[in-house]
Protein backbone atom coordinates (compact mmCIF):
# COMPACT_ATOMS: atom_id res chain seq x y z
CA UNK A 1 0.00 0.00 0.00
CA UNK A 2 2.82 2.42 0.83
CA UNK A 3 4.37 1.63 -2.57
CA UNK A 4 1.13 2.60 -4.32
CA UNK A 5 1.23 6.07 -2.76
CA UNK A 6 4.97 6.80 -3.07
CA UNK A 7 6.18 4.95 -6.19
CA UNK A 8 8.25 6.82 -8.84
CA UNK A 9 9.14 9.15 -5.99
CA UNK A 10 11.93 11.30 -7.43
CA UNK A 11 10.48 11.45 -10.95
CA UNK A 12 7.10 12.62 -9.68
CA UNK A 13 8.58 15.09 -7.20
CA UNK A 14 10.61 16.71 -9.97
CA UNK A 15 7.32 17.29 -11.74
CA UNK A 16 5.58 18.84 -8.71
CA UNK A 17 8.48 21.29 -8.36
CA UNK A 18 7.68 22.52 -11.87
CA UNK A 19 4.02 22.71 -10.83
CA UNK A 20 4.96 25.39 -8.29
CA UNK A 21 5.16 23.49 -5.00
CA UNK A 22 8.12 22.88 -2.72
CA UNK A 23 10.14 19.67 -2.94
CA UNK A 24 10.43 19.22 0.82
CA UNK A 25 6.74 19.82 1.45
CA UNK A 26 5.62 17.33 -1.20
CA UNK A 27 8.26 14.79 -0.16
CA UNK A 28 6.98 14.93 3.41
CA UNK A 29 3.38 14.60 2.29
CA UNK A 30 4.04 11.61 -0.01
CA UNK A 31 6.45 9.67 2.22
CA UNK A 32 4.64 10.53 5.44
CA UNK A 33 1.26 9.79 3.87
CA UNK A 34 2.45 6.44 2.50
CA UNK A 35 3.86 5.32 5.85
CA UNK A 36 0.86 6.57 7.81
CA UNK A 37 -1.65 4.91 5.50
CA UNK A 38 0.24 1.63 5.60
CA UNK A 39 0.34 1.77 9.40
CA UNK A 40 -3.37 2.59 9.69
CA UNK A 41 -4.30 -0.27 7.36
CA UNK A 42 -2.07 -2.63 9.35
CA UNK A 43 -3.82 -1.65 12.57
CA UNK A 44 -7.30 -1.91 11.08
CA UNK A 45 -6.68 -5.35 9.56
CA UNK A 46 -4.87 -6.60 12.68
CA UNK A 47 -7.50 -5.58 15.23
CA UNK A 48 -10.44 -6.58 13.00
CA UNK A 49 -8.84 -9.95 12.24
CA UNK A 50 -9.35 -9.54 8.50
CA UNK A 51 -6.93 -10.42 5.67
CA UNK A 52 -4.71 -12.47 7.97
CA UNK A 53 -4.45 -15.42 5.57
CA UNK A 54 -1.39 -15.89 3.28
CA UNK A 55 -1.35 -13.69 0.20
CA UNK A 56 -2.62 -15.24 -3.04
CA UNK A 57 -1.33 -13.36 -6.04
CA UNK A 58 -3.01 -13.81 -9.41
CA UNK A 59 0.45 -13.97 -10.99
CA UNK A 60 3.55 -15.53 -9.46
CA UNK A 61 7.10 -15.53 -10.82
CA UNK A 62 8.28 -19.04 -11.69
CA UNK A 63 11.62 -20.42 -10.50
CA UNK A 64 14.58 -19.47 -12.73
CA UNK A 65 17.27 -21.92 -13.77
CA UNK A 66 20.72 -20.80 -12.48
CA UNK A 67 22.12 -20.25 -15.99
CA UNK A 68 22.48 -17.28 -18.33
CA UNK A 69 20.04 -18.83 -20.79
CA UNK A 70 17.56 -19.53 -18.01
CA UNK A 71 17.85 -15.94 -16.78
CA UNK A 72 17.36 -14.56 -20.31
CA UNK A 73 14.28 -16.70 -20.93
CA UNK A 74 12.82 -15.68 -17.56
CA UNK A 75 13.42 -11.99 -18.25
CA UNK A 76 11.79 -12.19 -21.69
CA UNK A 77 8.84 -14.08 -20.22
CA UNK A 78 8.48 -11.48 -17.47
CA UNK A 79 8.56 -8.57 -19.92
CA UNK A 80 5.94 -10.25 -22.11
CA UNK A 81 3.70 -10.85 -19.10
CA UNK A 82 4.14 -7.25 -17.90
CA UNK A 83 3.31 -6.00 -21.40
CA UNK A 84 0.15 -8.11 -21.50
CA UNK A 85 -0.90 -6.95 -18.03
CA UNK A 86 -0.39 -3.27 -18.91
CA UNK A 87 -2.15 -3.78 -22.24
CA UNK A 88 -5.07 -5.35 -20.41
CA UNK A 89 -5.18 -2.50 -17.88
CA UNK A 90 -5.14 0.15 -20.59
CA UNK A 91 -7.87 -1.69 -22.49
CA UNK A 92 -9.94 -1.87 -19.31
CA UNK A 93 -9.46 1.87 -18.74
CA UNK A 94 -10.64 2.54 -22.29
CA UNK A 95 -13.72 0.44 -21.62
CA UNK A 96 -14.43 2.39 -18.42
CA UNK A 97 -14.12 5.59 -20.43
CA UNK A 98 -16.46 4.36 -23.16
CA UNK A 99 -19.01 3.20 -20.58
CA UNK A 100 -18.94 6.60 -18.90
CA UNK A 101 -17.50 5.32 -15.62
CA UNK A 102 -14.66 7.86 -15.71
CA UNK A 103 -17.13 10.71 -16.29
CA UNK A 104 -19.25 9.40 -13.43
CA UNK A 105 -16.22 9.47 -11.12
CA UNK A 106 -15.57 13.05 -12.21
CA UNK A 107 -19.11 14.14 -11.37
CA UNK A 108 -19.06 12.35 -8.02
CA UNK A 109 -15.70 13.75 -6.94
CA UNK A 110 -16.18 17.36 -8.05
CA UNK A 111 -18.41 18.34 -5.06
CA UNK A 112 -16.03 16.53 -2.69
CA UNK A 113 -13.04 18.48 -4.01
CA UNK A 114 -15.01 21.70 -3.53
CA UNK A 115 -15.31 20.80 0.15
CA UNK A 116 -11.52 20.62 0.27
CA UNK A 117 -11.35 24.27 -0.68
CA UNK A 118 -10.49 23.84 -4.36
CA UNK A 119 -12.01 26.14 -6.93
CA UNK A 120 -14.05 24.91 -9.88
CA UNK A 121 -11.04 25.47 -12.14
CA UNK A 122 -8.84 23.10 -10.09
CA UNK A 123 -11.36 20.28 -9.60
CA UNK A 124 -11.41 18.84 -13.18
CA UNK A 125 -7.61 18.91 -13.43
CA UNK A 126 -7.24 17.19 -10.08
CA UNK A 127 -9.70 14.49 -11.08
CA UNK A 128 -7.69 13.85 -14.27
CA UNK A 129 -4.59 13.31 -12.14
CA UNK A 130 -6.45 11.05 -9.72
CA UNK A 131 -7.88 8.85 -12.46
CA UNK A 132 -5.21 8.95 -15.17
CA UNK A 133 -2.06 9.76 -13.22
CA UNK A 134 0.37 12.52 -12.28
CA UNK A 135 1.82 12.71 -15.78
CA UNK A 136 -1.53 13.89 -17.15
CA UNK A 137 -2.77 15.92 -14.20
CA UNK A 138 0.63 17.41 -13.42
CA UNK A 139 1.02 18.65 -16.98
CA UNK A 140 -2.36 20.37 -16.82
CA UNK A 141 -1.49 21.90 -13.45
CA UNK A 142 1.74 23.35 -14.89
CA UNK A 143 -0.16 24.99 -17.73
CA UNK A 144 -2.95 26.37 -15.56
CA UNK A 145 -0.63 27.56 -12.79
CA UNK A 146 1.63 29.43 -15.21
CA UNK A 147 -1.39 31.00 -16.89
CA UNK A 148 -2.54 32.47 -13.58
CA UNK A 149 -5.97 30.83 -13.64
CA UNK A 150 -5.26 28.86 -10.46
CA UNK A 151 -4.39 30.29 -7.08
CA UNK A 152 -1.35 28.96 -5.23
CA UNK A 153 -3.68 27.40 -2.67
CA UNK A 154 -5.45 25.53 -5.48
CA UNK A 155 -2.12 24.34 -6.89
CA UNK A 156 -0.87 23.15 -3.52
CA UNK A 157 -4.08 21.28 -2.62
CA UNK A 158 -4.39 19.75 -6.09
CA UNK A 159 -0.77 18.54 -6.25
CA UNK A 160 -0.97 17.19 -2.69
CA UNK A 161 -4.12 15.21 -3.49
CA UNK A 162 -2.70 13.86 -6.74
CA UNK A 163 0.49 12.91 -4.94
CA UNK A 164 -1.42 10.78 -2.44
CA UNK A 165 -4.09 9.45 -4.77
CA UNK A 166 -3.27 9.15 -8.48
CA UNK A 167 -3.96 6.55 -11.19
CA UNK A 168 -6.59 5.02 -8.93
CA UNK A 169 -7.85 2.61 -11.59
CA UNK A 170 -4.50 1.55 -13.04
CA UNK A 171 -2.68 1.22 -9.69
CA UNK A 172 -5.57 -0.64 -8.10
CA UNK A 173 -5.84 -3.19 -10.89
CA UNK A 174 -2.08 -3.72 -11.04
CA UNK A 175 -1.74 -4.32 -7.29
CA UNK A 176 -4.77 -6.61 -7.27
CA UNK A 177 -2.86 -8.83 -9.71
CA UNK A 178 -0.15 -9.04 -7.04
CA UNK A 179 -2.69 -10.04 -4.39
CA UNK A 180 -3.57 -6.72 -2.75
CA UNK A 181 -7.10 -6.22 -1.41
CA UNK A 182 -9.37 -3.55 -2.85
CA UNK A 183 -10.39 -2.31 0.60
CA UNK A 184 -6.97 -0.79 1.18
CA UNK A 185 -5.60 0.01 -2.25
CA UNK A 186 -8.78 1.69 -3.48
CA UNK A 187 -11.28 2.67 -0.78
CA UNK A 188 -8.73 3.14 1.98
CA UNK A 189 -6.44 5.17 -0.24
CA UNK A 190 -9.21 7.48 -1.47
CA UNK A 191 -10.64 8.08 2.01
CA UNK A 192 -7.23 8.68 3.55
CA UNK A 193 -6.19 11.08 0.76
CA UNK A 194 -9.38 13.15 1.00
CA UNK A 195 -9.14 13.45 4.79
CA UNK A 196 -5.42 14.28 4.63
CA UNK A 197 -5.89 17.04 2.04
CA UNK A 198 -8.93 18.39 3.92
CA UNK A 199 -6.74 18.82 7.01
CA UNK A 200 -3.88 20.25 4.94
CA UNK A 201 -6.21 22.80 3.35
CA UNK A 202 -7.36 23.93 6.79
CA UNK A 203 -3.74 24.18 7.92
CA UNK A 204 -2.81 26.27 4.90
CA UNK A 205 -5.65 28.70 5.62
CA UNK A 206 -4.41 29.10 9.18
CA UNK A 207 -0.80 29.77 8.17
CA UNK A 208 0.48 33.31 7.69
CA UNK A 209 0.85 34.08 3.97
CA UNK A 210 4.60 34.57 4.35
CA UNK A 211 5.02 31.07 5.81
CA UNK A 212 2.90 29.53 3.06
CA UNK A 213 4.93 31.32 0.37
CA UNK A 214 8.26 30.43 1.98
CA UNK A 215 7.81 26.74 2.76
CA UNK A 216 5.00 25.29 0.64
CA UNK A 217 4.98 26.95 -2.80
CA UNK A 218 7.36 28.51 -5.30
CA UNK A 219 7.10 31.61 -7.45
CA UNK A 220 5.64 30.96 -10.88
CA UNK A 221 6.36 32.74 -14.16
CA UNK A 222 3.25 34.86 -13.80
CA UNK A 223 4.33 36.27 -10.40
CA UNK A 224 5.05 39.99 -10.24
CA UNK A 225 8.57 39.46 -8.93
CA UNK A 226 11.31 38.44 -11.33
CA UNK A 227 13.16 36.64 -8.58
CA UNK A 228 12.79 32.88 -8.73
CA UNK A 229 12.70 31.07 -5.41
CA UNK A 230 14.84 27.96 -5.05
CA UNK A 231 13.20 24.60 -5.57
CA UNK A 232 13.73 23.24 -2.09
Amino acid sequence: MSEEVSHSFFIRLKQVIIDGTRFRAMALIRIGGALLLGWLLHLSYHFSGTLQQPNQALWNQTAVAPTWSGWLVAEVRTMVIIFLIILGLMTFLRILEKLGISDLMTRLLAPVLALLGMSRAAAPITIVGMTLGLSYGGGLIIREAQSGRLSKQDVFASVALMGLCHSIFEDTLLLMVLGAHVSGIFWGRILFSLVAVFLLARLVKALPPAVFERYLVRKMKNDDSDTEVGCC
